[in-house]
């Protein structure tokens, strides 16, 4: 009767009712009441740090990115969050180059490669085809 709706970054979960809309029917319901209020989209390009992460896992697909340190303690100074997007379900991860953040997710029977401003999270654009994972 339970189930298992999304596994987060942090491997927590949601859980609802078998009833009840899935994650993605409530992302795909939330996606399409964006697209009738589109806003414009602006192209402005910012550098976002002197390295990229162009591959799964990173530029030498070990996971571990040079030359930036974060704190250790975050309960008296944690991380500042820039902006936060509602993607797709998915199992890629995200590649950066410069203020571009690209990544695939699943709409429905629509498989897409997004591309989204680093500094804004705006979509900049969307290559969708039919495909389910």
């Amino acid at each position: 009767m339970v189930r298992t709706d999304e596994v987060r970054g942090n491997f927590d979960t949601s859980r609802s009712w078998r009833w009840e809309p899935t994650a993605e029917d409530r992302f795909l319901q939330k996606l399409a009441s964006r697209r009738r209020d589109r806003s414009p989209i602006t192209t402005a390009s910012h550098p976002l740090a002197d390295t990229e992460w162009p591959a799964f896992r990173g530029p030498d697909r070990n996971g571990v990115q040079e030359g930036i340190v974060f704190g250790e303690d975050w309960q008296t100074q944690p991380p500042k969050e820039n902006w936060r997007v509602r993607i797709g379900l998915g199992r890629s991860s995200f590649s950066v180059a410069g203020n571009r953040l690209f990544t695939q997710e699943q709409r429905g029977e629509g498989e897409v490669v997004v591309y989204y401003d680093a500094n804004s999270g705006t979509k900049i654009w969307v290559h969708e085809y039919r495909s389910r994972f």
